[in-house]
């Protein structure tokens, strides 16, 4: 048997009981006291009858129920990477990941702010550090989440100052990456 997805008007919309007041009963939330005609204290769960059972059951039949899952959600480090730019698989990284350049992009572009949450010191996670303007101690910025850091956390140290092609910048209160020359061959090729 196929979910049927499509509902008429004014059905369409997924509503659930009401919870407030608590329910008085804890132990089986589906049951409540009786009252009143259209107060909270009247509704009472309606039984469920499983077809494919034959028989009214005082919740879902789990055995047949059809499930509809989430979707996926696309984490935030992915979902903020600017077009410009892609993401290539590199074992060299601690991510695993490396931002290449899409089109040639010129000096002083300027990339952010850095998006994560702080930590108050290097806990053995990955971690971007960065001097506070206002009293000069390191800021530890946590790196080890997709979740909650924007894609700027896939950008790799150069190994030597000639593969520099990015400096780091406080502007306000915030990190920014800016490229300090031509990134990304004239061909697309952003290597």
């Amino acid at each position: 048997m196929e979910l049927d997805y499509s509902l008429p008007e004014p059905d369409s919309e997924l509503l659930m009981p009401r919870q407030d007041p608590p329910l008085p009963d804890h132990q089986n939330p589906l049951t409540v006291l009786q009252g009143p005609p259209g107060s909270w204290e009247c509704h009472q769960q309606k039984q469920i009858f499983c077809a494919d059972c034959q028989q009214f059951l005082e919740e879902p039949c789990w055995l047949h129920a059809k499930s509809v899952p989430n979707e996926s959600v696309v984490p935030f480090a992915l979902a903020s990477l600017p077009k410009i730019l892609h993401l290539d698989a590199c074992a060299d990284s601690s991510t695993g990941k490396k931002v290449i350049a899409n089109v040639q992009i010129a000096p002083q572009a300027v990339f952010g702010p850095l998006v994560a949450p702080l930590a108050e010191k290097s806990n053995g996670t990955i971690v971007y550090a960065f001097p506070s303007p206002e009293d000069g101690q390191l800021r530890f910025f946590q790196l080890d989440s997709e979740l909650f850091s924007n894609w700027m956390r896939y950008v790799r140290f150069a190994e030597n100052p000639a593969e520099e092609n990015l400096a780091v910048h406080l502007r306000g209160s915030q990190v920014v990456f800016v490229s300090v020359r031509n990134i990304g061959a004239p061909n697309g090729n952003g290597e």
